[in-house]
């Protein structure tokens, strides 16, 4: 993912080109012309600059047969663009893959709660089953099942941001890291101020090999509450999320 003081250039940038789009023709952008051009974008035509010179006085001279100007139009010069060669510079990066990195995750949407529900008693207290029915099918195996029932504790408890933190450890077991940071994302929206889901979220990241996320959530994970584990998942990734920082700051 981009950083943020990248994503503040680049806005910078495009205001610019939006004021001035003759910028997009001087030489030095030229690649992001050619890109631009080859989605069909069209670029205005560079203006040429006028001569601020006085034209210098010159003696007449008096015209005779032999001395007659030549009236043809000069044959104009072939224009001659010039074309840097812009390389970018070869990356140094070199991480090393961890085990377990899931590439390909079937897209698995999940119900999630209606915060505007108003919450009763007797919601309170059937997510309350529920939670403590999908900690019981978790304990014996059953996670097809453990997942149902956070679903439908989460749906009679919608501001829980415990219950988003649980289900997403499920989705991860179930090796569904994708769906699982919807969860914490959700969590954190609720209470950003709790360590599971930066915990959750980190390892979710890990398993999809986005190690640079994965340090910063695990960092924030145990910022809020110290955890051994989280401590050991951070260790892990840390060696590649730096050789990541050096390479964003380099290039």
């Amino acid at each position: 993912m981009f950083q943020k003081e990248q994503i503040t250039l680049l806005k910078q940038f495009v205001l610019a080109c939006k004021s001035n789009p003759q910028f997009l023709n001087e030489n030095e952008l030229s690649f992001f012309r050619e890109w631009l051009q080859s989605l069909g974008a069209k670029i205005p035509p560079p203006v040429e600059k006028e001569s601020t010179e006085e034209p210098s006085a010159e003696p007449k001279v008096e015209e005779t047969p032999d001395s007659k100007p030549d009236t043809k139009d000069p044959e104009p010069e072939p224009a001659q663009e010039e074309q840097e060669s812009e390389e970018e510079p070869e990356s140094d990066l070199d991480l090393e893959e961890l085990d377990g990195i899931i590439k390909d995750e079937e897209d698995l949407v999940l119900e999630m709660g209606d915060e505007s529900t108003e919450v009763t008693d007797e919601m309170l207290e059937l997510s309350n089953q529920k939670r403590s029915e999908a900690m019981s099918l978790k304990s014996s195996g059953d996670l097809d099942g453990c997942l149902k029932a956070f679903t439908e504790a989460i749906k009679n408890n919608p501001l829980s941001a415990s219950l988003y933190s649980k289900r997403a450890q499920i989705l991860i077991m179930m090796s569904k890291p994708k769906a699982a940071i919807k969860d914490c994302d959700k969590a954190i929206s609720i209470n950003k101020d709790t360590a599971p889901p930066y915990k959750w979220r980190g390892r979710a990241y890990r398993k999809l090999g986005d190690y640079l996320q994965a340090y910063q959530n695990f960092q924030s994970s145990n910022k809020l509450d110290y955890d051994d584990s989280v401590h050991d998942w951070l260790k892990e990734v840390t060696p590649n999320a730096k050789k990541i920082l050096d390479h964003n700051r380099k290039y």
